[in-house]
């Protein structure tokens, strides 16, 4: 059935002794558009660019399937696009209208970092019943830009904190939480440990521990030196990602007044 150019609108109608139970929803437009198998064909348009939930990748969607831009598997992403460390980042095309990036293991994008469309290159796909020749006279879509945002289920933190429950007067306390999980592929955005005790030098802990930065490490060595026999501490660690998720978990370790075997 030939059906001339143009926009049609769509109208469906219920009918029948149950139609009121019924309601039409339309996911975003009741309108179709027919082209010539030879009309030339607006490019995609830029639309979002989304960190995936354990933020290893940004998935970037168009708005219609394009020609790839002639880069077909996995291919350097500076070659079409533009943000922070896309010379080092690799992109490959899911279908012909999202790209996946695997980001740079030293990428700092976060979610509000442009990310932008090289001007010139990308064009509309092109009809297997149209020379390739003819699609290459179609317009290139031009430079845009979108910021980057969240995934709707980001990676949550799971703090694992190793602590003994009880040690001996002469041995230091390692407080570790190295094995936590939840990052985001990156270093922990926030790392925050905290000591509270009725020990009469609990303010010496308390300083001790706020001038060591453990986001790498993971661990804070505390030296028995600050700790008070007889005494109990509760630590807490707290720890977000580079997406402002946060979880925290706390225990609680005793000192002996005496050598523990």
């Amino acid at each position: 059935l030939a059906v001339p150019s143009g926009t049609y609108d769509i109208t469906m109608q219920i009918s029948g002794a149950d139609r009121e139970f019924y309601t039409v929803y339309y996911n975003s437009t009741a309108s179709v558009q027919v082209v010539g198998s030879v009309t030339p064909l607006l490019p995609p348009r830029l639309l979002t660019a989304v960190f995936s939930s354990n933020g290893f990748f940004v998935d970037i969607k168009f708005s219609a399937p394009s020609d790839l831009a002639k880069l077909n598997g996995i291919f350097l992403c500076s070659l079409l696009f533009n943000f922070e460390l896309a010379q080092s980042s690799q992109c490959r095309w899911r279908d012909s209208a999202n790209v996946r990036v695997t980001l740079s293991s030293t990428s700092a994008l976060v979610p509000t970092s442009p990310l932008s469309l090289i001007g010139g290159k990308l064009r509309a796909e092109c009809g297997a019943n149209v020379a390739s020749q003819i699609c290459l006279t179609w317009t290139t879509a031009a430079s845009a830009t979108v910021y980057l945002t969240s995934p709707s289920s980001p990676v949550v933190p799971v703090v694992s904190l190793s602590v003994p429950t009880l040690i001996g007067f002469y041995d230091n306390l390692i407080v570790d939480f190295s094995g936590s999980s939840g990052s985001a592929g990156r270093p922990w955005k926030m790392v925050s440990v905290n000591v509270e005790s009725q020990s009469p030098s609990i303010r010496s802990v308390q300083t001790f521990i706020s001038g060591i930065d453990a986001k790498v490490s993971g661990r804070i060595d505390v030296p028995n030196k600050y700790l008070d026999a007889s005494y109990s501490y509760k630590w807490t660690v707290k720890l977000c990602n580079f997406f402002g998720i946060c979880s925290q978990v706390s225990t609680r370790v005793g000192i002996s007044n005496s050598e523990i075997p």
